[in-house]
C-alpha cells in the first residue's frame, strides 16, 4: 500500500475475514507538484491538510490508527523505503505460508518474482474504473470528465499495470460536491465490503476473473492545463 489513512478502511474490514500477517507501506512515487495540487483540488484544501498531517504521522512517527489496529491484531506493520522489493521477497522466502497477496492503491508495479511467490494468487484494489481509467489519480479524470461518480475496480495482478481480469467492480455517486473526500472514504468502505463478500464467497483462492477488452488510457499525472480546466469546471462549482 501507499496511502496508510484510505488503506486503513479497507484492512480493518479485511481482517475480520481473513488472517493478516504483514503489512508493507511503501513510500510515494517521486515528489511532483502538479499531483499534489491535483489531489488537493480533489479533496479540498482542509481535508487535503488533514489528510497530508495524518501521512506524515504514520510516515515519520510511525503513528496512527493503522499501526494501533495492526499492534492490536498482532499483524506486522512496517515502512519500505522506495520500492525495494528485494527486501520484501527476501521476507517473504522465509515464510512457506504466503497465501493471498493484496495491494491498495499501490503506485509501484508488483513484480513477477513477488507474484510467484504467492501463486500469483494476488489483487489489487484500483480507484478507478477499468478499462476507461486505468493508471494514477484516476478520482481526478472521472470527475473532470463529469461522471459525477467515483470507481473502484478489484482485479486480478499481471504482468502490467490495472490489465488483470476484473473480479468485481462498482461506484458511489458524489455525495456532496464540496465534500468528495467523504465520498472518498465511502468508496473505500463499499470497496473493503465487496471483497470481504467475495472472500466469504470464494474462500482464498481468488476466482479467476473476466478478462476486459476496452482501449481505456493509462492516466498519469495532469498537466497543468487539465489541472487549469478541473479548477475551473469542478473544483469552482462547489462555491457557485
Amino acid at each position: 500500500m501507499e496511502d496508510p489513512v484510505f488503506s486503513y478502511l479497507i484492512i480493518k474490514k479485511l481482517q475480520k475475514k481473513i488472517n493478516i500477517k504483514k503489512i508493507y507501506i511503501f513510500d510515494s512515487p517521486k515528489f511532483s507538484i502538479r499531483r499534489m495540487i491535483a489531489i488537493m483540488l480533489v479533496m479540498g484544501l482542509f481535508s487535503f491538510v488533514k489528510h497530508c498531517i495524518s501521512i506524515l504521522f504514520y510516515k515519520l512517527f510511525f503513528n496512527g490508527k493503522l499501526y494501533y489496529f495492526a499492534k492490536s491484531n498482532n499483524i506486522q506493520c512496517e515502512l519500505v523505503s522506495g520500492k525495494n522489493f528485494d527486501y520484501v521477497n527476501r521476507e517473504l522466502l522465509n515464510n512457506t505460508k504466503n497465501t493471498l497477496l493484496f495491494s491498495i492503491f499501490c503506485n509501484y508495479k508488483i513484480p513477477n518474482n513477488t507474484l510467484k511467490l504467492f501463486g500469483y494468487n494476488a489483487a489489487n484494489i484500483h480507484l478507478g474504473k477499468i478499462p476507461e481509467y486505468k493508471g494514477i489519480l484516476s478520482i481526478f479524470y472521472s470527475l473532470l470528465d463529469g461522471t459525477g461518480k467515483l470507481y473502484y475496480t478489484i482485479h486480478r495482478i499481471n504482468n502490467k499495470f490495472d490489465s488483470g481480469n476484473i473480479l468485481s467492480s462498482g461506484f458511489c455517486k458524489v455525495i456532496n460536491q464540496s465534500n468528495i473526500y467523504e465520498s472518498w472514504k465511502l468508496l473505500c468502505n463499499k470497496s473493503a465490503d465487496d471483497i470481504t463478500a467475495m472472500l466469504k464467497k470464494d474462500g482464498l483462492k481468488l476466482r479467476s476473473g473476466k478478462p476486459h477488452f476496452g482501449n481505456g488510457e493509462y492516466y498519469s499525472i495532469p498537466s497543468w492545463k487539465l489541472i487549469y480546466k478541473f479548477f475551473t469546471t469542478v473544483y469552482l462549482r462547489k462555491f457557485f
